[in-house]
């Protein structure tokens, strides 16, 4: 036959314990306390969780600013350099003789004039 033990480990019959109510928030009590750390600490995750959103949207949408103004200066850098060459091209020498010396009669000295700068 096995022997039964329950009687030792169960407490059916004997006295319920007596629970104590802690509801008390006076000026004795530290539960307020931690009640006002706990909002506290809620609140400066949430402060810094969005703050963490906030930054890295304008991060993100500064870095699109700037490809977008990277794009626009290689476009402007690249009409300066073609308009530098042609300022260049018009101002050589040799187009202005071409094109206006005929018309204003002026030409290039020969070798036996004296050239003073």
């Amino acid at each position: 036959m096995v022997k039964d033990y329950s009687r030792q480990f169960s407490r059916a019959g004997a006295a319920k314990q007596k629970v104590v109510n802690r509801k008390s928030y006076g000026p004795g009590s530290g539960r307020l306390f931690w009640k006002y750390v706990g909002l506290l600490v809620t609140i400066a995750l949430f402060c810094g969780l969005s703050g963490s959103l906030w930054f890295g949207y304008m991060i993100r949408k500064g870095l699109r600013d700037l490809g977008v103004i990277n794009v626009a200066l290689e476009k402007t850098r690249e009409e300066n350099r073609l308009l530098n060459f042609e300022k260049n091209q018009l101002l050589s020498i040799k187009k202005i003789e071409k094109k206006v010396g005929p018309e204003a009669g002026l030409y290039r000295p020969s070798e036996e004039q004296i050239i003073r700068p």
